[in-house]
């Protein structure tokens, strides 16, 4: 929060009812406008918010298996982080955001990467229709969000390569 107060112009903070899974220790520097949280040469999971947890769970859950999954938490999409580009150039990027597809993540990394002609990107969202009330774990089911449907879209992707 501290880093929002100090950045000039509109801002967008996402909350949610409950507490979220911690993923961070204290003590983390969140000037970057991102933070790798797992290194992966295979994939990258690039996720925000309550997806980040999972996220980091599916990642572990692979490597063990044998692939090498990253994880980074996104948390500021404009101006989007310069060294993103360096870092993602090339590789399968997976978006997965408690969000709408339009306008997210998603779409900041495919207007970034439009050019290169070598960087894939799937996304996982929210698809463009009128929300739902309901429980956490029902409502990222739904939605096909669940740390389920994130592993099994990672590795029907990766699998097709």
């Amino acid at each position: 929060m501290n880093q929002t107060l100090d950045l000039k112009g509109l801002k967008y903070i996402r909350t949610i009812r409950k507490a979220p899974v911690p993923v961070y220790q204290g003590g983390e520097d969140f000037s970057k406008g991102y933070i790798e949280l797992r290194h992966g040469e295979d994939v990258v999971i690039v996720a925000s918010g309550i997806m980040v947890a999972p996220s980091i769970r599916v990642a572990d859950e692979l490597s063990k298996l044998g692939y090498s999954v990253g994880v980074i938490d996104l948390f500021r999409i404009k101006p989007i982080p310069e060294q993103i580009k360096t870092m993602l150039s090339g590789k399968t990027i997976f978006t997965v955001e408690n969000h709408n597809q339009i306008g997210g993540i998603g779409s900041a990394l495919c207007e970034l990467f439009s050019d290169d002609g070598i960087t894939k990107i799937h996304r996982m969202g929210v698809q463009e229709r009128f929300g739902q009330v309901g429980k956490m774990d029902y409502l990222l089911n739904e939605y096909g969000l669940s740390e389920s449907n994130i592993k099994e879209k990672v590795l029907e992707i990766y699998n097709a390569r």
